[in-house]
């Protein structure tokens, strides 16, 4: 009997993130399929080698097609050197082994990085819509007061005057009735 399927979430930062937890499922390639996710944060170069052999060696040869690892963090850089000691160790590589074994690893890791760079770019674009309104591409509440909290402080640190100014148009969602939305947004 085969043992059930294990997704292995390697994350460079402290601590796991579920952005990267569910990226993870997602890459998985048999959704009808349930697995256990185990997350590891903090994961280096130096620290990866015994978490992935920890892995490999607990579970034979037939178990391992159960086995996944995903590698997810803020730090691209950081995850690219993870990636590469976990290549460097690949069991079963042989020095000199066939062209078929290099495009297999090649096209592996293609995938990977194509995934990782999708992760990226949509950690960045989640980053960006938290703080600023797409109609507007001004900075909402959140960000405004995130920044006014910053400034506030280095203003008192530093000894210095601070001043902020909002402007709020009353009755703004009677223009936007009157004149249309497509109006009050050109406005």
């Amino acid at each position: 009997m085969s043992k059930p399927r294990i997704l292995i979430q390697l994350d460079t930062d402290s601590r796991p993130s579920v952005f990267d937890a569910v990226v993870a499922f997602d890459a998985e390639t048999d959704p009808a399929i349930q697995c256990r996710l185990l997350q590891y944060g903090d994961v280096t170069g130096d620290n990866v080698r015994d978490l992935v052999h920890g892995a490999m060696f607990t579970r034979g040869p037939d178990d391992l097609k159960n086995t996944a690892i995903f590698i997810g963090g803020s730090n691209v850089a950081a995850g690219e050197e993870v990636l590469g000691v976990i290549v460097a160790g690949f069991p079963g590589r042989q020095p000199g082994a066939g062209r078929e074994d290099d495009l297999r690893i090649g096209q592996t890791l293609a995938n990977l990085a194509a995934v990782r760079i999708q992760q990226v770019r949509l950690y960045a674009t989640l980053q960006r819509l938290a703080i600023v309104d797409e109609l507007t591409q001004v900075y909402n509440y959140r960000a405004l007061f995130e920044m006014g909290e910053n400034e506030f402080a280095r203003a008192l640190r530093n000894g210095r005057p601070l001043s902020a100014i909002f402007i709020d148009i009353d009755n703004f969602r009677d223009f936007n009735k009157r004149y249309s939305h497509s109006i009050g947004n050109q406005v």
